[in-house]
């Protein structure tokens, strides 16, 4: 899975990848907000920990501009940031971060916030997946269905009217 760490302050950054790379996850990072929307655009990520205060731009910024082009089910977002009024909170959770996690964070709980997202991605793509084999299935029943009314038509005797359900 690829992981992208948007986190302007390096040791920080270059801290959390190392111990995501562990737990064997993909992990790219950016230092700030241009890069960051640069890489989102030209690369396939499966989840981001976002620091909500950039050098060029608030984390906020970044999120909106995400959630333009995924929901939360296609790309989870964590927000991370030392700013945990309860406002900050309601306010970056209702533009479409997924979590958010006050800094300085309990790794371990980071873990396993960032498991916990992936296995609901996982699933939902499965849920898709199988939604759009439902699908098919049912067309391909209305269709075979329908060439069966169409033969039953052309082979029963004229003025005779046979019942076409179980009533």
């Amino acid at each position: 899975m690829k992981l992208f760490i948007i986190e302007d302050n390096r040791l920080f950054a270059h801290l959390l990848a190392k111990v995501l790379k562990l737990e064997d996850y993909e992990v790219s990072v950016a230092y700030d907000g241009k890069s960051a929307l640069e890489f989102i655009e030209k690369n396939e990520i499966h989840l981001i920990l976002l620091d909500l205060i950039l050098p060029d731009m608030e984390g906020t910024e970044i999120l909106t501009a995400v959630r333009k082009n995924y929901n939360q089910s296609e790309i989870p977002v964590i927000a991370l940031s030392a700013s945990t009024t309860e406002q900050k909170i309601v306010d970056v959770l209702s533009l479409g971060a997924n979590d958010f996690v006050a800094k300085p964070y309990n790794i371990e709980i980071l873990k396993l916030k960032v498991k916990n997202l992936l296995d609901l991605q996982q699933t939902y793509k499965e849920l898709k997946e199988a939604n759009v084999l439902i699908k098919e299935a049912g067309e391909q029943y209305l269709a075979q269905a329908e060439e069966l009314r169409q033969l039953i038509e052309c082979v029963k005797p004229s003025g005779l009217d046979l019942p076409m359900s179980d009533e």
